[in-house]
């Protein structure tokens, strides 16, 4: 063809078929011999040829495109379930349609908005700060990652998240197993779902271990980063309150908390226990690495891409569903069993 990309009517006239037949072929529907189809992969395959998905997803008033929110794209915990999604949906021939919020409910609903338009299949939104589901196109099914049954009044909706109130549980076990008794919580975001859910997984623990845990003991960040961890850390430190286990709900309030138990002279673990959470690079490669909760992102994404491929292909409503994704506890440098 002189170099020139091929179109399905050239295929059609290079294997002497009607460009019915090639578009059965590629679409694998309908009927047509295997003398046939070997016929025309051979010529697809040595022309290259590729088909327009877009053009015929726009025929079709779809894409084999699903679109992801995230707010945070920076963010290893986001980045790492992003990557796992992608692998997952383009085996199944579907790309991916990454969209970055910045934290801003704002852009949240225009993210929503140019999906929408932009016809994919699906939506995955990942720890949305607003309702956006009133946006939505109630025939696009929608998974929504790390939070629980905020909304109950919307269909084609799922929900997958970690298990954060089993990994809430096992870092008061673990404190407690160090013999630890007066313990501190950092938690994430005040305002989050998830927040919640690991505090309870927590408290739940210390009740059952005859501690009770008291609510000046439990302390909300203004961001959920490195220098708000060592900066509440020192708050406590200068307050004269007694502690020797702290959880930190995520792994960079952790390393922050670390810094500032390390700058004190404090020894960790032996007078101070820490426990993260996530299971990030900044746990294991700080001034010391630190026991946490990871979560499997790679689970996550893959979870969430099969569920979200699986209500597309059903092409009708899913019930409302809530998937909890196992987690567990990564012991290093900063408890131990005493």
């Amino acid at each position: 063809m002189n170099g020139k990309k091929i179109s399905v009517k050239d295929i059609a006239e290079m294997c002497n078929v009607s460009v019915a037949t090639v578009s059965r072929v590629i679409n694998q529907n309908g009927r047509f011999s295997q003398e046939t189809e070997e016929k025309v992969k051979k010529v697809i395959e040595k022309y290259n040829f590729k088909p327009n998905q877009l053009a015929k997803g726009l025929r079709e008033n779809k894409t084999k495109a699903v679109g992801i929110m995230v707010p945070d794209i920076g963010n290893e915990y986001f980045a790492k379930i992003i990557l796992s999604l992608q692998t997952f949906l383009f085996s199944k021939g579907y790309s991916l349609v990454i969209y970055n919020t910045n934290e801003s409910a704002e852009i949240e609903k225009q993210c929503v908005s140019y999906l929408v338009a932009q016809n994919v299949s699906g939506i995955i939104i990942v720890n949305s700060k607003t309702s956006v589901f009133k946006q939505l196109n109630k025939d696009i099914p929608t998974i929504y990652i790390d939070e629980y049954d905020r909304y109950t009044d919307v269909g084609n909706v799922a929900w997958l998240s970690s298990d954060h109130f089993q990994g809430g549980y096992l870092a008061a076990q673990e404190l407690i197993d160090c013999k630890c008794r007066d313990l501190v919580v950092i938690t994430a975001l005040k305002e989050s779902t998830v927040t919640k859910i690991r505090t309870n997984g927590f408290v739940a623990a210390c009740e059952e271990r005859g501690i009770s845990l008291q609510k000046e003991r439990i302390f909300s960040p203004s961001k959920v980063d490195f220098n708000e961890g060592k900066t509440i850390v020192k708050r406590i430190i200068g307050s004269g309150m007694h502690f020797d286990g702290i959880f930190c709900q995520t792994d960079w309030l952790a390393a922050g908390a670390l810094e500032a138990l390390l700058d004190k002279g404090i020894q960790v673990p032996d007078q101070v226990s820490l426990v993260g959470f996530d299971g990030i690079s900044i746990s294991q490669f700080g001034r010391m690495p630190i026991t946490t909760i990871v979560q499997d992102t790679a689970l996550i994404g893959k979870k969430a891409a099969k569920l979200v491929l699986r209500m597309i292909e059903e092409q009708k409503k899913t019930k409302k569903q809530h998937i909890l994704v196992p987690i567990n506890l990564v012991r290093r440098k900063t408890t131990r069993k005493k």
